[in-house]
């Protein structure tokens, strides 16, 4: 039996496997995530076709330049820009423009908000270099519109596929947080990676402290302070017990140790139970609620 060629099995591949895979896919919400698996059975399938391994080392971008075929996100976009198109030649009395365009007027659940359609479609749009105040307009051509889809898609993944990494922080990231010890070129995007590196690697380091990059509200500016440099300072006290004047290390352990002084005494005790006497009978009572109850009982006896 003759062996099949290479161009046979990418025609068969493209003709049967991604029309399956991507059945319904103009009209998905996808995440992240689901691109990930998306693209990873995608490049898997590939490699098959090719007979390659992860030991020849080939990466992403070389197989698919072998194949002369585009990733996931490329294909999973450039549907959802195609049914977007088609949507905005729609008429305005057609129910799929209608849900496009139309806003719910009671107000949304508590928590977060959920992944919509749209927002996926805005994010094409970005990736696909397309205005969003006047690509109503460009997708009544319909030639045009898959134009300026496919091509600014394809711009979009020689960049990710060139520089991944790249492309992925500045979509993501909002704000780097650096590491201030000398010698030390670490970079953050939260402050609570920052806090938690200086802590494992700069433990010993005595850390001038800075301002926060972030603006948050603290008890004290000192509190502050001993957050950014990952340690409290052992010869300055930032929690004083204004009763006794113990010093605590954090807030809240100056809350559990002011708890100490609301428990009464055995003489506060004992004083006050002698206060709850009953009129009738003169029993002692421990509380007031005993003292009520006794009432009651003393009451209904007579």
């Amino acid at each position: 039996m003759p062996e099949i060629n290479l161009v046979t099995k990418l025609k068969i591949y493209r003709a049967v496997v991604l029309p399956t895979l991507l059945y319904g896919a103009e009209t998905w919400s996808t995440k992240q995530k689901d691109i990930k698996k998306l693209n990873t059975f995608h490049l898997r399938c590939l490699r098959n076709i090719l007979g390659i391994s992860w030991q020849d080392k080939w990466t992403n971008a070389k197989v698919l330049e072998t194949c002369q075929s585009h990733s996931m996100p490329f294909l999973v976009s450039c549907a959802r820009l195609r049914w977007l198109g088609h949507i905005a030649r729609l008429g305005d009395d057609r129910l799929p423009k209608q849900l496009l365009f139309g806003k719910l007027s009671a107000s949304r659940p508590a928590g977060g908000p959920l992944l919509r359609w749209s927002d996926c479609a805005k994010k094409d749009l970005k990736h696909a270099s397309i205005p969003e105040d006047s690509w109503l307009e460009l997708a009544q051509d319909v030639d045009n519109w898959k134009t300026l889809s496919k091509d600014g898609l394809s711009k979009w993944e020689a960049d990710f596929m060139s520089h991944p990494t790249q492309i992925y922080v500045a979509e993501n990231a909002h704000t780097i947080f650096s590491c201030t010890v000398a010698d030390c070129d670490r970079q953050f995007q939260s402050h609570r990676g920052l806090a938690q590196h200086i802590r494992q690697k700069h433990r010993s380091v005595n850390i001038p402290a800075t301002p926060s990059d972030v603006d948050t509200q603290l008890d004290s500016q000192s509190l502050g302070n001993s957050l950014q440099t990952g340690h409290a300072s052992s010869t300055s006290s930032l929690f004083v017990c204004p009763t006794c004047g113990k010093e605590c290390k954090s807030k809240s352990g100056l809350t559990r140790h002011s708890r100490l002084h609301t428990v009464p005494s055995d003489k506060t005790k004992a004083s006050s139970s002698s206060t709850f006497i009953c009129g009738s009978c003169g029993k002692v009572c421990k509380n007031q609620s005993g003292l009520t109850r006794h009432s009651q009982k003393c009451t209904l006896e007579t």
